[in-house]
């Protein structure tokens, strides 16, 4: 146990300093996105989103600064999704994601798709765009039907 323990602590030190003091803040907005997605329907938690394109994947410009700083929030949130001991899904990373985002500026879409497994049963997916980056949720889309987008501007959002 005690050794687990180190490692842990070893990886923790390791990651880069922004990520590293990022994680007291995120790990909890994951939590509340948990939240939001279990109790709240759809219709209330689409005003947190943006404002709603339709099911036509887009772009929105960013600047090489604001593509960082988005590849930083990114990675973060998939690193604190990765140690949180609830389930956190596609769905709350990308409302994790896009709250950081909104907070830093940063205009982005947020998208939703559907595909079938095997057994033709429907499997919802939720990721982030920032210019031509995937910030979250980008595994495997080629095999989604996007269903909604979901546009936010530049400007500081809650």
């Amino acid at each position: 146990m005690y050794a687990q323990l180190r490692c842990r602590l070893h990886n923790f030190l390791r990651k880069p300093r922004a990520q590293r003091y990022a994680l007291p803040i995120v790990w909890p907005l994951l939590g509340l996105s948990r939240a939001l997605v279990l109790l709240l329907p759809f219709r209330l938690l689409s005003k947190l989103l943006g404002a709603e394109h339709g099911p036509y994947p887009l772009s929105c410009l960013a600047t090489p600064q604001q593509t960082r700083r988005a590849l930083d929030i990114g990675r973060t949130v998939r690193w604190a999704a990765c140690h949180t001991p609830w389930h956190s899904n596609c769905f709350a990373q990308a409302l994790t994601a896009r709250m950081l985002l909104g907070a830093a500026g940063i205009p982005c879409v947020t998208c939703f798709g559907l595909s079938r497994d095997v057994q033709k049963a429907l499997i919802a997916h939720a990721w982030v765009t920032v210019g031509s980056i995937r910030v979250c949720g980008g595994d495997g889309l080629a095999s989604y039907t996007v269903v909604g987008c979901f546009v936010t501007s530049g400007r500081k959002t809650p």
